[in-house]
């Protein structure tokens, strides 16, 4: 079975309602969030979103390890590493062409994936908020 065709092998074991929303999502946006990885990461990046998937598929509750997977994945798209030396992937924001017809389709899978992550932050922020108040470093 393909990595991202849809959730239909899942586990029969009992699931937890916040990984049914996160498996939801998935199954609209797990192939644009791939091909957005690769293209913004490389391929490392489109291998650990493939193996998160996996541990998606076969999970029975969201665990803090894959929301930090899914934080990942927002700040990669919202280009939050893309100034930060040695991080993998952020080679790959100069390749990508800002009027590349792409870049929309980015921003726009960037917010449902803030909207997804929003409800699983306690105070109610939004990713890009808290991100926004991260203090900035000189490169």
């Amino acid at each position: 079975m393909s990595h991202l065709s849809s959730f239909s092998g899942l586990s029969t074991r009992p699931v937890k309602a916040d990984l049914a929303v996160v498996r939801a999502f998935l199954s609209m946006h797990g192939t644009a969030l791939h091909t957005a990885s690769e293209l913004l990461g490389g391929e490392p990046r489109g291998r650990r979103w493939l193996a998160f998937l996996d541990e998606i598929r076969s999970a029975t509750q969201l665990t803090r390890r894959h929301r930090v997977a899914l934080h990942e994945a927002f700040n990669l798209l919202s280009l939050g590493t893309a100034n930060e030396n040695g991080v993998d992937g952020a080679s790959g924001y100069v390749e990508v062409d800002p009027y590349d017809p792409r870049v929309h389709d980015l921003c726009i899978l960037t917010e449902r994936l803030a909207e997804l992550l929003q409800r699983f932050d306690k105070d109610g922020r939004s990713p890009a908020d808290a991100w926004k108040q991260e203090p900035v470093t000189a490169a």
